[in-house]
Order: C-alpha cells, then structure tokens, then sequence
C-alpha cells in the first residue's frame, strides 16, 4: 500500500503547468488584464506566424483512424508523411494520400506494444519506440516497417526516457530513491545518461528535477510530493547527436555533446514575470478539476485525496517548453499564464537564433520541418485534430 501510494501520488505530477502538454486548454483566465504585466515584447528578429493553404487536416480525411483521432500525445514529422502517437498506437501517416501506412498492434509480439504512452524518437534510419511497460526500443522503417527489438533490461522503471541519438544510441534520466528526498521545498538530482544499444550506460549530465514541497505524512504518505505551480524544471531534449538541458533557475540553456562535453549555449530570456493571487488560483482550481474528474481505481487500489499545490510567485521562470524539430533546431517557448491570448516560441539553429513565432495559446505545437508545422487543436468534444500549414512573416 506505501508503494501504491506514493505511485498515484507521483500520477499527479504529469498534470503540472510546466509541461509541454499540461492542461493548456484551461490556461484561459477570466480577467486578462493582470497577466500582461511583463510579458515577452517584440524581438529584432523576425516573427512569424502559421497561414497559407491548409496542406493536411485530419478532421478531414477519408480514413476514420485519421478523422477520428484519440487523444494524441506526440506526432511528428518523417520522410514523406508524419507519425501519431495515442495510447498503444504509433500510425505511419501518408499526408499526401491521407491514409495510414502502417499500425503497430498492441502486445508482446516483435513490432507490438504494451505502453499506454509510448515514446518515439527519429533516428537517422526512421523512428524508435520506447515501450515502458516492455522496456524494449523498437526500430521502424520511414515508411513504418518493423525492423528490429532490443531489450533493456538494465533500465529501471524509475529511469525515463528522453529520446535517441543519431548513432542509435539512448538517452534516459532518473533520481534518487524517494526516500532519500528532504522535507521541504527542494530539487534533487536527476542523472541522464546514454544507454548503448548492449546495455553499456555512461553519464553524461547531473541536472535538478522539477520543484516539489516534500512532505512525509505517515502513515498512508511516507512521503508525498506536492507539485509547485509556476515551480522551477528541467527540460530535456535530444538534437540529433546532442543533449539540450533548460533549467529554468540558469541564465542559459546547455547543449552537451553525447560525451558530455558543453558544445553550446543558449540565453534564456531575459524578462521575468510575477504571478498574481487570481492566476495561481485559476491554475490550481483547473488541476484540482483534473484530478477529480477521473474515474475511480479499480481494487485494490485506493484513490489519494485531492492533491495541495504549492506556488511560486515570482520572480517565475522564464520559460516552460523545450522542443528539437525534424531538422534540429531547438524550439524554446516562452513562460505562458492564464490570460495570454498567444504563446510565443524562438527557435535556435545552433547557437544561431532564426526566428520566432506566434500561436494561438489553444494551438500545440508538435513538430516543424522547415517552413511546415504539425499543430494538434481540440474541439469542444475533447477530440483532437492536427493539421499541417506554413509559416509566415507577420505584418
């Protein structure tokens, strides 16, 4: 039951604002007024935004596995067409002919899969998928033809993954035990390292989690973690043959070599905003609805009580995404709050920076390859739709 406990505890913390997919929906606050207080000006660099034709739509393909999507939580770009990920699927996708080319089925099987939330990564021959639940990587063509399984034993459960290398090689990061975490408001240490294909790992960084207020709580909790609102992270990525590492608490974003060696960094924007009392309020009031909504475990588990959140007021960090796109770039977003009615990303090729780009706070962003975005939307029924369109200068 302590192991039990601390697992649904741990289950609250994917539905933290910090993350990329967390609950950006509900970022719209009654009163936008008191949320533009500092929020990111007019760069030197161009800006665009997402116009011109529509070049694929799912909501309007023939094939109902396309316009009839679940709830997609990756999808990214490939040699002539694109990949979605939803619970137990990866879908090859022509964009082209708007059909699927290729659906791996769910189990144990060569080219199957167990995990609810599959991972996938590009390599240069085509995808690998991560399957948690086998920690097994498995290898896929382009055009989404199974090529091969390689077990990871070695790869503890609490050691997740991040992405592959272009040499086919695996990053993954992990933590402490739990109970060697202190009370109190602290980031422990995460180790990320390269998993060889045989099992051989080598560290490569040390970088702090996410921020937590650690409480122990005996009997039931020995340990619970309660999520900061607005709380420092640290996001990681994988650019082809390089690790990006964003804390969020530093001035610079890292890029390490596989070796672990600093090739690159970053700055990280320079204005800080504060929250105020009506937007950790809003936040919190749409987590705690999250939680609450789902539906109750099945025995012999037990469902934790509505989980507390703490909250940082400020000065709050600068950004809360990081994402590498088909050709490498590192796209950083800006920290968002409720009451933005636009997200704003900068996008670095190298230690270049490119351009910028404005979106509709109800637009995610997926993936880019060149001038093309993969931007998932929802509708009113919860059903998600992605479409594919071109940027454009703005003005």
């Amino acid at each position: 039951m302590v192991n039990i406990a601390i697992r649904m505890t741990l289950l609250v913390l994917l539905f933290g604002p910090s993350g990329i997919g967390g609950c950006r929906d509900a970022l719209e606050s009654p009163d936008a007024s008191e949320s533009r207080d500092d929020a990111p000006s007019g760069d030197a660099y161009q800006t665009r935004s997402i116009g011109g034709p529509v070049l694929f739509d799912s909501e309007r393909a023939a094939d109902a596995e396309l316009s009839e999507l679940g709830r997609l939580t990756r999808a990214v770009f490939v040699d002539d067409g694109a990949v979605f990920v939803d619970r137990r699927r990866v879908v090859f996708v022509d964009l082209d002919a708007e059909r699927i080319r290729k659906v791996p089925r769910a189990g144990e099987g060569p080219g199957e899969i167990l995990a609810l939330r599959p991972s996938v990564s590009r390599v240069p021959e085509g995808l690998v998928v991560w399957d948690d639940r086998l920690r097994r990587a498995s290898s896929f063509t382009q055009a989404g033809e199974f090529r091969q399984a390689m077990a990871l034993r070695s790869i503890e459960r609490r050691q997740g993954f991040i992405g592959a290398l272009d040499d086919s090689s695996f990053v993954f990061a992990n933590g402490p035990p739990l109970d060697s975490m202190p009370q109190g408001m602290a980031r422990h240490s995460r180790e990320v390292r390269v998993v060889s294909s045989d099992g051989t790992s080598r560290l490569v960084a040390v970088v702090p989690s996410r921020e937590y207020n650690h409480v122990r709580d005996p009997p039931m909790y020995p340990l619970r973690l309660i999520p900061v609102i607005f709380g420092h992270t640290t996001h990681l990525a994988v650019s082809r043959g390089r690790l990006v590492v964003a804390d969020t608490a530093e001035d610079s974003v890292m890029v390490y070599s596989r070796r672990g060696d600093i090739v690159a960094r970053i700055p990280m924007p320079s204005r800080r905003r504060v929250a105020s009392d009506r937007q950790i309020a809003h936040i919190r009031d749409s987590l705690t609805a999250d939680w609450d909504g789902r539906p109750e475990l099945p025995a012999p588990f037990v469902k934790p009580p509505t989980p507390q959140y703490d909250a940082r007021r400020g000065p709050l960090p600068p950004i809360d995404a990081v994402k590498v796109d088909a050709n490498g770039r590192i796209w950083i977003r800006a920290l968002l709050m409720p009451g933005d009615a636009k997200q704003q990303w900068t996008v670095w090729d190298g230690v270049q920076q490119a351009f910028s780009v404005e979106m509709s706070v109800r637009e995610v962003l997926m993936d880019a390859d060149g001038d093309r975005m993969l931007v998932r939307t929802m509708n009113e029924l919860g059903v998600h739709r992605v479409t594919v369109r071109t940027l454009r200068p703005m003005g």
